[in-house]
């Protein structure tokens, strides 16, 4: 079994130069492992991290999967010799995030674990396979080799655009509020090198496909490279194009409005808590149900919610609902806003669904927002202010430290607020979980699925809300993408097509 570590890190010198004598039952190949896990989460898994380069690490997998019980004594060695940087980060279950030091955040290198017993261990861990096997029909695209890049042109750009030993205020201009004072830069530079090599050399074993088991989006090379260096990317010669949806998590809230996704797949389930499903669903809007009931059954787990359409049977199973009260609470606001509705009430979610289908939300938003505060704040800015707010820590309004932009919202969209929080009411994570896991049941399990089906040799690749594909098929990828959002969601979805 291979592991990728950096290029510049001779453990077997390391060792010498600062025997492990604090890292009880020593094992080289651990150490291997853990350093190039750290390695690739930098690398490929851009979703996981904060502050630039910052990444943290699963101790329950190296615990429980691995079986590197005192993980922490040889992070701690890692950071004592240098290879490693932690800074303590408070926020949702992450304490401590790390970072690889120059020189070893530069170019990987191959190495072969020797330790049986270990290797047994690791051979547990099958997600790789499992997700190949789960979308074999994108991973065969990667398979056969025919992804290319123009190194010569990525790596002049990357030069250009990240380029070594700034200065303090090219640092600023450069990386604008991405710029931590503690990050060693160069590590942005030196990941995407690691990218355009590795698409280089062409080595299937050597690219990530895996998925992530909290949202269900696939992660690979493509979404781990940063946007503007996918220009360089041909496959078999060909100029590519990716079929995007338009404020694609604001348009698949709009599920979230529709009773008919919250119904449960109860088959399985014992006829006790099938009927308290049964009575949830019927009788929670009337307050027939109490909640002493429901919080004595056993389905405090996983359920599964109906990807709604009238006419479609799809299924996503989701866990962000942990408890029975809070998809009640979620059930019966949604009837309330449905029943208000009809009698002309909730003008707010009206004018959402408009802003959201009709115009373009982060523009109405921004229009909105430097109105009210006579500022000239950016579309994108305003992206950035929409995600704090939907998947952000749960605020109240009128709270004096309450950002601006947040109040405005409640003040625009009262009822649509009030929603996100039930949701959230749990975890504030749990609406970010449930859209991702909603986009990538449409986007990988129907749409992609579709596409292979419809014409198995159209060549495919995924970036979370958006498919890819050669210039000739963005058309035909486009119209499927579209038949699937539609039917799942209810309403005709905004996509772009975008030439590579």
């Amino acid at each position: 079994m291979k592991v990728f570590i950096p290029a510049e890190l001779d453990v077997n010198k390391l060792i010498q130069r600062k025997p492990p004598v604090e890292v009880k039952n020593f094992s080289k190949d651990k150490l291997l492992y853990i350093v190039g896990s750290i390695a690739y989460m930098q690398t490929y898994r851009h979703d996981l991290k904060i502050g630039g380069e910052y990444v943290p690490v699963s101790s329950a997998y190296l615990q429980n999967d691995a079986g590197i019980r005192n993980y922490n004594a040889y992070l701690k060695y890692l950071v004592d010799a240098g290879v490693l940087k932690a800074i303590n980060f408070v926020q949702g279950q992450h304490s401590t995030l790390y970072t690889l030091l120059a020189p070893y955040n530069r170019k990987t290198k191959a190495v072969t674990l020797t330790d049986k017993k270990f290797i047994k261990s690791l051979e547990r861990d099958t997600r790789k396979d499992e997700a190949i096997k789960q979308f074999k029909n994108l991973w065969k695209w990667f398979a056969h080799g025919n992804l290319k890049i123009d190194r010569e042109k990525a790596l002049e750009h990357l030069h250009k655009t990240y380029p070594l030993n700034m200065t303090e205020e090219q640092k600023s201009i450069f990386l604008g509020d991405e710029y931590w004072p503690e990050e060693d830069l160069s590590a942005k530079h030196h990941r995407m090198a690691r990218i355009i090599e590795t698409v280089h050399e062409g080595d299937p074993e050597k690219l990530p496909f895996v998925v992530d088991q909290t949202a269900g989006r696939l992660h690979t090379v493509l979404t781990s490279m940063n946007r503007e260096f996918r220009r360089f990317l041909t496959y078999g010669g060909k100029q590519l194009a990716s079929v995007d949806v338009k404020c694609c998590q604001p348009y698949l809230t709009l599920l979230l409005f529709n009773s008919n996704f919250y119904k449960v797949k109860t088959r399985g389930l014992p006829a006790e808590e099938q009927k308290i499903l049964k009575d949830l669903f019927n009788d929670v809007g009337a307050g027939q149900i109490s909640m002493s009931s429901l919080s004595c059954s056993s389905l405090l787990g996983e359920l599964v919610l109906s990807l709604m359409s009238l006419q479609s049977n799809e299924h996503v199973s989701v866990s962000v609902f942990p408890n029975i009260s809070t998809l009640s609470s979620s059930i019966t606001l949604v009837k309330e806003i449905q029943e208000g509705i009809e009698k002309g009430l909730y003008e707010d979610v009206g004018r959402y669904f408009q802003d959201i289908l009709v115009k373009d939300f982060y523009t109405e938003l921004s229009n909105a927002f430097n109105r009210e505060y006579d500022d000239n704040t950016t579309r994108e800015d305003i992206k950035e202010m929409w995600s704090m707010v939907a998947f952000g820590k749960i605020r109240a309004a009128k709270h004096a430290s309450t950002p601006d932009f947040y109040r405005l919202f409640a003040q625009r969209y009262p009822t649509v607020l009030k929603l996100y929080d039930t949701i959230k009411a749990e975890k504030h994570q749990n609406l970010a979980y449930l859209l991702q896991q909603i986009e990538a049941h449409i986007v990988l399990k129907v749409a992609s699925k579709r596409i292979t089906k419809l014409k198995p040799r159209v060549p495919l690749f995924s970036i979370h809300d958006s498919l890819v594909t050669t210039v000739r098929h963005a058309e035909f990828v486009r119209s499927v993408m579209e038949e699937a959002l539609h039917k799942l969601v209810g309403y005709r979805p905004k996509l772009k097509v975008e030439w590579w």
